[in-house]
This record gives C-alpha cells, sequence and structure tokens, in this order.
C-alpha cells in the first residue's frame, strides 16, 4: 500500500459526458416539481445522481444527463453505449456475459 495518489489516468476535466440514467427506485427517482410562478422542471433524486454529483465535482466534467425512455430495456441501454448514443450509464445495471462484449463495467 501507498500513500502515493496514482499517475497516468486520463483526465475528465472540462470533458462533457453523456451519462444515460433510467428510472428506478431508489436509484433514480423522476420528479416534476413545480415553482412557485408555475414553471415546471424535471428534477432527478436518489443514488445515481448523488454518485453523478458527487464525481463531477471531484473529476471536473461537465455531466449531460439522459433519462432513457420508460420502455426501453437494460439491453437495450448497454445498446444505446456501444451506439454512441450515452458515454457512460450508470444504474443498477446487471453484469452478463452477453452485455461484457459490448460495454466494459466498472
Amino acid at each position: 500500500n501507498t500513500l502515493t495518489q496514482p499517475t497516468g489516468r486520463a483526465s475528465l476535466q472540462n470533458v462533457n459526458l453523456r451519462i444515460g440514467i433510467i428510472e428506478s427506485d431508489p436509484f433514480t427517482i423522476v420528479e416534476k416539481v413545480t415553482d412557485a410562478s408555475g414553471q415546471s422542471t424535471i428534477e432527478y433524486n436518489g443514488y445515481v445522481p448523488d454518485l453523478i454529483k458527487r464525481l463531477q465535482n471531484n473529476m471536473g466534467f461537465i455531466p449531460t444527463i439522459k433519462l432513457a425512455p420508460s420502455n426501453q430495456t437494460y439491453n437495450e441501454l448497454i445498446l444505446a453505449i456501444s451506439n454512441g448514443v450515452y458515454d457512460i450509464v450508470i444504474g443498477d445495471v446487471t453484469v452478463t456475459a452477453e452485455r461484457r462484449k459490448l460495454v466494459d463495467f466498472q
């Protein structure tokens, strides 16, 4: 064990990342919020949005969070990474042999 921070890794500072998420309570909760003036916005709450905020603060990337359509399956979510729709997906995605053929899991 060492206290020396690893070097040689790619920096994500100011990199735009398209992050795919899927609504799945308690990981990602989608809420429609209306302010005092009547304007409605969509807010993402839960473990995944909290993790994205923490990673953004630590790594400096610029997230574009994209909510997957409610009828999209987890397999289709993985295909969307492979097809360039998302750079990464963060959520409760199970690792399978078939999915490993398309993307890396961390």
